[in-house]
Order: C-alpha cells, then sequence, then structure tokens
C-alpha cells in the first residue's frame, strides 16, 4: 500500500516526482507531443515517464551550477583582461611624454589584449543567455525539465 506508483524514488504513495509529473501532464500548456516524447525517451531508455521526470528535475540544479561555474569564469577572466589593461596603460617613466606599455610593445600587447576583448565579448554574451537556465533550474525546476524536453522536442523537428 505505501509502495510509490512508478518514480522508483521513494516508497510512499504521495510521491512529491510523481505528483508534479502527473500535474504537469494534466496542465492545459504541456501538449500531447511532449507527453509522448517523454513516453519514447523513457521506453528508450527502458524506465518510467515518472522516473525519468524524477531524473530531470534532479538534473536541473546540477545543471544550473555548471552554468554558474562558466559564468564566474568568464567573469574573472574579465577582471584578468581589465586588470592588464590598466596595468598596460601605465606610463614607463615620468613626463609629459612618457610612453605607455601598450606604445613600447607595440603589436606583442596590442594584438593579445584586442583577441581576448573578442574572446571574452562572445563568452559574455552566451554566459549572459544561460543567466535563466540558472534561475530556473535552481528555483523552478520543473519549468527547466519542461523546457529541456520542448527544446529537444522542438530540435527533432
Amino acid at each position: 500500500m505505501n509502495e510509490c506508483q512508478g518514480c522508483n524514488t521513494c516508497r510512499f504513495k504521495s510521491c512529491p516526482d510523481l505528483t508534479t509529473f502527473k500535474t504537469i501532464k494534466t496542465k492545459k500548456n504541456m501538449n500531447d507531443n511532449t507527453a509522448k516524447l517523454l513516453e519514447q525517451l523513457a521506453a528508450k531508455f527502458g524506465t518510467t515517464t515518472e522516473y525519468l521526470w524524477g531524473v530531470l528535475l534532479r538534473q536541473a540544479p546540477i545543471n544550473s551550477t555548471i552554468n554558474l561555474i562558466q559564468i564566474t569564469l568568464v567573469m574573472l577572466f574579465g577582471c584578468f583582461l581589465y586588470k592588464t589593461h590598466k596595468r598596460l596603460m601605465k606610463k614607463d617613466g615620468k613626463g609629459d611624454y612618457a610612453e605607455t606599455y601598450y606604445e613600447k610593445y607595440e603589436a606583442g600587447a596590442v594584438i593579445p589584449m584586442v583577441i581576448g576583448a573578442i574572446v571574452f565579448a562572445i563568452f559574455f554574451l552566451a554566459s549572459f543567455f544561460c543567466i535563466s537556465d540558472v534561475i530556473n533550474g535552481y528555483f523552478n525546476p520543473e519549468y527547466w525539465a519542461l523546457d529541456k524536453i520542448l527544446s529537444s522536442f522542438s530540435d527533432k523537428n
């Protein structure tokens, strides 16, 4: 009587994973194609849809943590790039006509800084678009899981 109804993660009838899945499955927002896709994935892996849904819910904070680490590394790279730029802008010597290290080293300093700035800009934009995944993974894992299912369905078509 106290057996889980299919999620295989607990032994209680009021399993949160199963209850959440059944609630989302019956909502009008989740179309039949999404439910079919989840059933196809579960059949492919030889498991139930409830178990697969529970796995997706547990994966959400893990994926968010990985994205947060990537965002942090991009920001640290940006700080390093900024400090290097400030260091190269210092004047070498005293007086009004002292040259900066950019002028002193010319292409040896300018080209790597330009390349580094371009790489930082690309990674910054990519990490900026991952912020919603981080927030949803921690605070709304059901939406994150549903979004992943829908995005994998739209990628196949």
